[in-house]
Order: structure tokens, then sequence, then C-alpha cells
């Protein structure tokens, strides 16, 4: 999809994505990513960061995909 609802972020040195939906289904190892997050939802930090994908996790509970930021 042109954007993923995102639900959750690690402080990593590789930042651990959590999103609604399985991003494995949109999204593959080395695609670059740029975040859009408004300041009232937390970690504007990552707002405005472009990453790649370095893994993805289709796990029944947890959507998550790992990307190259700090």
């Amino acid at each position: 999809p042109q954007y993923l609802y995102v639900t959750a972020v690690t402080k990593a040195t590789r930042a651990v994505v959590t999103c609604s939906v399985d991003p494995s289904q949109y999204y593959v190892v080395g695609m670059k990513i740029r975040f859009s997050i408004p300041q009232s939802f937390g970690m504007k930090e990552l707002d405005g960061l472009t990453g790649t994908i370095v893994s993805l996790a289709n796990a029944v509970t947890a959507y998550e995909m790992v990307v190259d930021i700090d």
C-alpha cells in the first residue's frame, strides 16, 4: 500500500517497527521506506527519516519489520 499504520517502534540500533497489518505482504527486504509520523503520535525523531528494511516478520501476533535507523 501507499502507507502502513505503525503501532509501535523500539529505540534500538536497528528500529523494530510493528505495523497494524503484515508488512511482508507489501514490502521486501532491501526496500527503502520513509516515515511520516505526526508529532502527537510520539517518536517524532523518526518523522521524515528514510531507512532500508533489513528483515521482515509476519508472525500471527507481531507484524514487524526491522529498519536500519538508530
